[in-house]
């Protein structure tokens, strides 16, 4: 069994919810996850626990993990057996591109389009309990925090 930890993040990237509950946790990959069998097993045998964690806080992130693109993307997603939800469902109007069935890109406009701020959902009739997030290049703020 490859062991798994949840790590409460530095403030700059914690939010404490109103009853002082903390809002994300990191898990960290570990150098035994060099082959999709390796990582298939681990969610399994921690899945319940990402869940209770996930409830218990409303986010974890997941960090060092082998996913490079969409396609591995998709194929950890699909680890945690949930019900998929496409993009086509969120009857959203934004750019973007599907990778995968269950993997779109966030924003297809042009660099100079301002994107304000707003509910990524919010004109969805239904919406996913879950929604997981990918990010190949780590932030600025992330370098120079941890």
């Amino acid at each position: 069994m490859i062991p798994v930890s949840f790590v409460k993040m530095p403030s700059i990237l914690s939010i404490q919810y109103m009853n002082e509950r903390d809002f994300l946790y990191e898990v960290k990959g570990l150098s035994e996850f060099s082959s999709p069998p390796t990582l298939r097993s681990w969610v399994s045998e921690n899945k319940e626990r990402f869940m209770s964690k996930l409830e218990e806080t409303g986010a974890i992130l997941f960090s060092d993990l082998p996913v490079k693109d969409a396609k591995e993307f998709d194929h950890f997603v699909s680890m945690f057996n949930l019900k998929a939800f496409t993009y086509k469902q969120s009857l959203s109007n934004a750019v973007r591109i599907n990778k995968t069935d269950k993997v779109f890109t966030a924003n297809e406009a042009p660099k100079e389009v301002e994107i304000y701020l707003h509910h990524e959902l919010a004109q969805t009739p239904a919406y996913p309990k879950y929604i997981f997030f990918f990010s190949r290049n780590v932030p600025f703020y992330w370098h120079n925090n941890t």
